[in-house]
């Protein structure tokens, strides 16, 4: 059996968050998938559908999950 090394499962958690982020701010912005979207605008203070947040929002996943690793 091969061994899971953190590192690499810190940076594919990194990689996930940040796609999630980017897939649910556009496709808030779509109009296909809102209720996961109006979710994410009531938990974060600063979530909206413009473009400058949706980077800012997959920089800070990518941030807080690299300090997990």
């Amino acid at each position: 059996m091969q061994e899971i090394k953190p590192l690499a499962l810190g940076l594919a958690l990194v990689a996930l968050a940040a796609m999630l982020m980017l897939l649910s701010g556009l496709s808030g912005n779509s109009g296909v998938y809102t209720s996961p979207v109006e979710m994410l605008s009531r938990w974060n203070m600063f979530f909206s559908f413009s473009f400058a947040v949706i980077i800012a929002g997959m920089l800070e996943a990518v941030i807080i999950y690299n300090r997990l690793i």
